[in-house]
C-alpha cells in the first residue's frame, strides 16, 4: 500500500525485511518434508496431515515476500510441486475437512481450486513451469459456472480468471454473475451470504471476503470505476482500528483496497474538513505531508449527530466509532469446562481439566480451541517430574 501511494521509506523497508526474516524462520517449523505445510508444529518430528489451503496461502505470501527479502525459492517450488501432485484428473483439488476448514469460506472444491490457481499465478517466476496445472484448474472452474450458487465461489473464481493475460474467455461471464447477484444500496455494492454453521461475526467476515475478491476481479477486468461502490461498502465495514472482523478478511480487504489505491492515486492532495456537532466546530486539514496520519476528535458521549463538510481535492476517509457494553441476558456458554483438583500433597497440586463443546442448533462443530491453564500464585509447572496426560483430541501442548 505504501509503495502504491509513493510513501514507503527506507526505515519501513528495513522493518519489513526484519519481519519477513523472523516470520520465515517460524514458518519453516510448520513445513513438511514433501514441501507442504500443516496447521500445527510437529513436536515429535513426524508429519501431520498436510493442509492444501494453507500451503497455497503460504506460497502466495512468499511470492510477495521475496520481492523484499532473499528467500529460499526451493520452499516455494516444493510447495507448488506438492499442490500439483494433489490435482485430480478433472483439474480440481480435493477439499479437506480440517480444524480450520472455515479458513476457506466454502464447502466446495471450486473455491479451493480457484484459490490454488491464484497461488500459482502469483508465483510468476514459476507460472510457465506449472501452466498445465493452471489451465486444467481454469477448465474445471469454467465448467462449474452454471452450477455455482454461492457468491463466495463466484467472486473467488472471477478474481482467479481476471489475473491472467490475455483475459480468460469466461472472466466476463463470472463478472456478470456477480453483478446480477449484487445488492446495491445507498451508493454501495455488496453481497450477502448467511453462514449457518458459524457466528454472526463469521458471516460478516465472509461477506467482506466476497466483496474484496469481487473488487479485485473488477479492477483486474478494467472496471475500476464500477468497483467504487464496492470500495465504499468495504470501507464502511472497517473497525475503529482499521481492520475488519478477522485476520483473514483483513488481509484480503487490505489487498483489495491497495489495488484501488494504485488506480486512484493522486500525488497532490489538499482537503479541508469541517465537522459540526452540537454547538462545536472542528477543522481538519489533510495534506500530502500528513495524509498517513490518523487525526481524531473525541466526542462527548451525548453527541448523536455529526455533520461533515469537505472541500478541496483528494480522497480521505471519515469514520465515526462508538463503543458500549452490553449486559448478557440468559447467556449460555458454548463450552462445558470442568476443573477438578485430584488427590494432591502439600507441595504438589494435580489438576484434571475437561472441556467439551456444547452444540447450538445447527452448529455441530467448531474450529480450533485453545485452553490456557493459569496456576495459583506460588505454583509452577514441574516439567521434570510431571507428565502432561493428553487425550487424542489434543493436537499440541506447550
Amino acid at each position: 500500500y505504501l509503495e502504491s501511494i509513493k510513501k514507503a521509506t527506507p526505515k519501513q523497508y528495513a522493518a519489513v525485511r526484519k519481519y519477513i526474516e523472523a516470520g520465515n524462520q517460524k514458518l519453516l517449523k510448520f513445513r513438511n518434508a514433501d514441501g507442504s505445510f500443516n496447521l500445527f508444529r510437529s513436536q515429535n518430528k513426524t508429519n501431520y496431515e498436510p493442509n492444501i489451503w494453507l500451503t497455497a496461502y503460504i506460497a502466495k505470501l512468499l511470492a510477495y515476500a521475496k520481492d523484499f527479502y532473499p528467500l529460499n525459492t526451493n520452499v516455494i517450488t516444493d510447495a507448488l510441486e506438492f499442490m500439483k501432485s494433489t490435482q485430480l484428473p478433472d483439474g480440481s483439488f480435493p477439499h479437506q475437512r480440517t480444524h480450520f476448514e472455515h479458513s476457506l469460506r466454502s464447502t466446495t472444491s471450486v473455491a479451493l481450486t480457484a484459490f490454488i490457481a491464484i497461488s500459482f499465478i502469483h508465483n510468476k517466476q514459476h507460472s510457465s513451469q506449472f501452466q498445465d496445472v493452471i489451465d486444467r484448474a481454469f477448465n474445471n472452474i469454467d465448467s462449474k459456472l452454471n452450477q455455482l450458487k454461492d457468491n463466495y465461489d463466484i467472486a473467488l473464481s472471477a478474481y482467479a480468471l481476471a489475473l491472467v493475460e490475455p483475459a480468460h474467455p469466461s472472466r466476463d461471464d463470472f463478472i456478470r454473475e456477480l453483478q446480477k447477484n449484487a445488492i446495491i444500496q445507498d451508493g454501495k455494492m455488496f453481497w450477502y451470504r448467511e453462514v449457518k454453521v458459524l457466528t454472526s461475526k463469521d458471516s460478516a467476515s465472509v461477506n467482506v471476503e466476497i466483496a474484496s475478491y469481487a473488487l479485485m476481479a473488477f479492477v483486474k477486468s478494467g472496471l475500476a470505476r464500477e468497483a467504487l461502490p464496492i470500495m465504499r461498502w468495504l470501507m464502511s465495514q472497517r473497525t475503529s482500528k482499521g481492520g475488519f472482523h478477522s485476520t483473514t478478511d483483513t488481509v484480503v480487504g487490505i489487498e483489495a483496497l491497495t489495488m484501488m489505491a494504485r488506480e486512484f492515486f493522486a500525488p497532490k492532495i489538499g482537503l479541508n474538513l469541517e465537522l459540526l456537532f452540537k454547538n462545536e466546530r472542528e477543522i481538519m486539514k489533510v495534506t500530502r505531508k500528513n495524509a498517513l496520519d490518523l487525526q481524531f476528535i473525541e466526542l462527548d458521549p451525548s453527541v448523536r449527530r455529526v455533520q461533515c463538510n469537505v472541500n478541496g481535492s483528494g480522497l480521505a476517509f471519515v469514520q465515526v466509532a462508538y463503543r458500549y457494553n452490553s449486559k448478557l441476558v440468559d447467556f449460555e456458554s458454548g463450552f462445558d469446562l470442568k476443573v477438578t483438583v485430584e488427590p494432591s500433597t502439600e507441595n504438589l497440586l494435580s489438576l484434571n481439566i475437561c472441556a467439551s463443546y456444547i452444540p447450538d442448533g445447527e452448529t455441530t462443530k467448531i474450529g480450533m480451541t485453545l485452553i490456557e491453564i493459569f496456576l495459583p500464585s506460588g505454583y509452577i509447572y514441574d516439567t521434570e517430574t510431571s507428565d502432561l496426560v493428553l487425550n487424542a483430541g489434543v493436537r499440541v501442548s506447550e
